[in-house]
């Protein structure tokens, strides 16, 4: 009995074997209806984080303009006039 269980010590056999259970737990995994609220609650929450992120952007660079513009006016009243 034991040498018809040799096919059990084949490294090929067990990487075949374990991707066969892998692709059908995955099937199921996917089509669960709670695997896709999970994961389109995730996509959610990474849609609003990248509007957070590219809203901080936007304010980041309107402060840095109101900065610089700021500068500039104070270079200008720094400045003695010359005629």
């Amino acid at each position: 009995m034991l040498n018809h269980l040799n096919f059990l010590k084949n490294e090929k056999f067990l990487l075949f074997s374990a991707g066969v259970v892998t692709t059908l737990l995955g099937s199921k995994i996917q089509k669960s209806p709670k695997t896709r609220k999970v994961v389109v609650g995730a996509v959610a929450k990474c849609m609003q984080l990248q509007k957070d992120a590219q809203e901080a952007i936007i304010n980041m660079k309107e402060e840095a303009q109101d900065i610089c513009h700021d500068a500039k006016i104070e270079a200008n009243r720094a400045e003695p006039d010359i005629q």
